[in-house]
């Protein structure tokens, strides 16, 4: 019983959140790709700019426009979030500004009445690798199947 609580208490956002958070910070990933991340979590989570109080105080300090940016810009990402059309959902690619730029994004839409009614998607973005120049291309999706 106590296990089922505890898988329960997981799908809670805010224990949800923190938990992805951390991983995202752990991992230090060049490139970060996620699936299934809900337009209002993108907007209020992923994106959300810091409201703190004693961020008055920083103000004047040297960090204070880092602790100001959105989450994943705060650890240096950059984002391309792509939603699905008729679903509350999408797709993200981000990756390290330090170590890439973006060159192309591409956005695929793919829906038919029989075949796939909800509508699903396709997000890719081609990179280029700073120091190398090389190219990359990165891509994601999540299908129903």
């Amino acid at each position: 019983m106590q296990e089922t609580a505890s898988k329960k208490q997981l799908l809670n956002w805010p224990v949800r959140w923190t938990k992805i958070s951390d991983e995202i910070k752990e991992l230090d990933s060049d490139v970060l790709c996620l699936q299934e991340v809900q337009s209002s979590c993108y907007d209020s989570e992923v994106r959300k700019r810091l409201k703190i109080e004693w961020l008055k105080w920083l103000k004047s300090q040297q960090f204070f426009n880092l602790l100001e940016r959105p989450f994943l810009e705060r650890l240096r990402y950059k984002c391309r979030y792509l939603q699905k059309r008729n679903l509350p959902d999408g797709s993200l690619i981000a990756f390290k500004e330090t170590i890439f730029k973006k060159v192309l994004t591409k956005e695929i839409h793919m829906w038919h009445p029989d075949k796939c009614p909800t509508g699903q998607i396709g997000l890719l973005v081609l990179l280029e690798h700073i120091k190398s120049g090389k190219m990359i291309l990165v891509s994601t999706t999540h299908l129903v199947f």
